[in-house]
């Protein structure tokens, strides 16, 4: 009967590579919000210069212009601290990638290790079992042998 030696440091390491796993789909989940939040700026942005150019064609007046556009100078720079905090959570992300693929070659390693020893485990035990069929036959031959001499 096989057992790997190192059953307990596989499973550890199945653990850190699930946990890594784990970690990377929080840090894709916050990532995909970040770019949600983007996206709904944006089109705020758009939405807003497009009422502004519909204001404008009726006429506005100078305070309403510089009321738009400081709004849109206040929206620019937040969209700005905002593409930035993206960067930092794909930056986040591909750490955690690279976290999870060292974790997942560590099980694997084990993992491969672990299947050589079961298959030199089965060749050992076959070749045991042929040896002593083996010696069994010889018995066999020499007791029949032994028989047809008499």
């Amino acid at each position: 009967m096989f057992r790997f030696r190192l059953g307990t440091v596989l499973r550890v390491r199945e653990r850190r590579e699930e946990a890594a796993a784990l970690d990377l789909a929080a840090a894709k989940r916050d990532q995909l919000r970040q770019e949600e939040l983007l996206a709904a700026l944006e089109q705020e942005r758009k939405a807003r210069r497009g009422e502004l150019r519909r204001l404008g064609e009726r006429g506005l007046l100078a305070r309403e212009l510089l009321m738009y556009q400081e709004w849109d100078a206040a929206l620019g720079r937040r969209l700005g601290r905002e593409r930035l905090r993206l960067k930092d959570f794909e930056a986040v992300c591909e750490q955690r990638r690279m976290a999870l693929l060292a974790r997942s070659k560590e099980k694997k390693v084990l993992e491969r290790l672990k299947e050589r020893q079961r298959l030199a485990a089965k060749l050992e035990e076959e070749r045991a079992a042929q040896k002593a069929l083996d010696e069994l036959s010889g018995r066999l031959t020499a007791g029949r042998q032994e028989t047809e001499g008499l």
